[in-house]
């Protein structure tokens, strides 16, 4: 019923696929591939030459809406960006070092520290003041932290206006070693683990380098402990540990009743003749399968029954 003939076109040449190609330019009426009038439009749609400049264009000659004289305009350097697109990645962030602590342990942002803690400016009052060991009805009602100091009484000392321990690495290596608040702790583990010279080392080896430090802390293994398996640059080092598993073996028989297997399937809602459980018996060889109801999973129970099948 159609008069019509097919004709080959380079896909170069389909510039006039949409409707925003048909637009009117200048003098031109009718389309170039098809000459076909064209409409008129206010659109205006650049040349292929002139993409680049679309691309490009500065966005403060574009009008969008009412706008007033008072408004700043917008610089050049702001450009129109493209989107964008494509499938996201299913990759994890990469891990990031924590960054390196602001506090410097020097001797007097320690005593500043040491002062700031109630805690400890407890217990430097009490040696400064030459006070008696506190009794337990008088330290009942502090923290835990007063009371850890405390058990250690003989062995600490205000020394330069620092409250330090001593530690007896051996009978002849004998040092003072400071004790450190809470606020202090994190720049500690953080010189003893993620610094340069530290090299991010386990747990066993993070913890003896924390003994070797000239501080001393509450909690010192658990906050190693917890410090090191929450770093992310260990965590995306390290392998994540697999317990060890002996591999299944094969088992053959070759008659029946030779090898039976006897497992308890339940519990199930309980029956009139109040059974809640079923004991399920099985033959390596035949396969034969036999289950009997149980009220219980006693030993007792399970092994009247399986006497009775043997």
């Amino acid at each position: 019923k159609f008069d019509f003939e097919i004709e080959h076109r380079k896909g170069g040449k389909h510039t006039n696929a949409d409707f925003m190609s048909r637009v009117v330019r200048g003098d031109i009426a009718e389309c170039k591939q098809c000459h076909m009038p064209l409409t008129d439009c206010d659109a205006f749609v650049p040349d292929r030459n002139d993409i680049n400049d679309t691309i490009n264009v500065d966005i403060s000659v574009l009008e969008l809406g009412d706008t007033s004289d008072e408004e700043e305009p917008i610089h050049n350097e702001q450009r129109v960006q493209r989107k964008k697109r494509g499938r996201k990645t299913n990759k994890p962030k990469a891990a990031t070092a924590q960054k390196e602590p602001e506090h410097v342990l020097t001797e007097e942002s320690i005593r500043t520290a040491q002062r700031g803690d109630s805690d400890i400016s407890f217990i430097i009052d009490l040696i400064e003041s030459e006070a008696a060991k506190p009794s337990w009805a008088d330290i009942s009602s502090k923290s835990t932290s007063v009371k850890f100091w405390l058990a250690r009484w003989e062995l600490l000392s205000v020394q330069n206006g620092l409250l330090c321990i001593k530690w007896e690495y051996t009978a002849e290596n004998i040092k003072w070693r400071i004790c450190i608040p809470s606020s202090l702790l994190p720049t500690v583990l953080w010189y003893i683990h993620d610094a340069h010279v530290s090299g991010h080392l386990g747990v066993k080896k993070t913890m003896s380098r924390a003994k070797e430090c000239p501080f001393y802390w509450i909690k010192m293994r658990e906050s190693v402990e917890n410090y090191v398996r929450t770093c992310d640059i260990c965590g995306e080092a390290n392998d994540p540990q697999r317990k060890k598993r002996h591999a299944l073996q094969k088992y053959t028989v070759g008659a029946r009743f030779e090898r039976i297997g006897i497992d308890i399937a339940g519990p199930y809602p309980e029956t009139e003749r109040k059974n809640s459980h079923i004991l399920v018996i099985s033959d390596y060889f035949s396969k034969l399968v036999e289950i009997f109801p149980l009220p219980n999973i006693r030993a007792e129970t399970v092994g009247m029954f399986y006497s009775e099948v043997g």
